[in-house]
């Protein structure tokens, strides 16, 4: 079909001289996003040395992490976001744009380990499967969260007794 030109400058100045990408833009479907909500964290193996006094960390890269939240709402069932950790065991997860409104996210949302790499030998060191998040930052529409740091253990490595303990406030966890 050919279209004259003065018809399609019409079309472009079309709903009192906004251009349809203004319009899609101010409606909020645009290539940019109004908001964002990010969670960031990272996977460490560790490994005791010399009889339990020396601890050894290093990062776990290619493991698969998952944000998952409970929101009022949205459809009953948990919203799971998945990453794969870089090669210096981190992660960022942008979630979805229907928790951006959730305010209360660091209530309703956990850091899960799913998966380690086939050739690693560190294994998650107890049974527990959720690790907090809390707020870091709140600025021009990008909330930042900071997951529970996944810590791992090394298969011969041997955690000593009294070594459990979290300190208050921490953001660390075993895994």
């Amino acid at each position: 079909m050919f279209v004259s030109g003065s018809l399609a400058v019409e079309e472009e100045t079309l709903f009192g001289g906004w251009t349809r990408e203004e319009m899609v833009e101010m409606a909020g479907y645009g290539e940019e996003d109004l908001s964002k909500v990010i969670v960031t964290g990272s996977v460490a193996c560790e490994a005791y040395l010399h009889d339990g006094r020396q601890l050894r960390a290093w990062p776990v890269s290619g493991a698969q992490v998952a944000v998952e939240c409970r929101a009022e709402g949205i459809s009953g069932k948990p919203i799971q976001t998945r990453a794969i950790t870089d090669e210096d065991g981190g992660f960022a997860i942008n979630l979805p744009s229907e928790l951006h409104s959730v305010a209360d996210l660091h209530q309703k949302c956990c850091i899960q380990l799913l998966q380690t790499p086939r050739s690693s030998s560190c294994r998650p060191a107890d049974i527990r499967k959720h690790g907090r998040i809390r707020l870091l930052s709140d600025t021009r529409g990008t909330r930042t969260y900071e997951a529970e740091k996944i810590r791992l253990l090394h298969s011969a490595s041997h955690r000593p007794q009294g070594q459990v303990k979290q300190e208050k406030g921490s953001m660390d966890g075993s895994w």
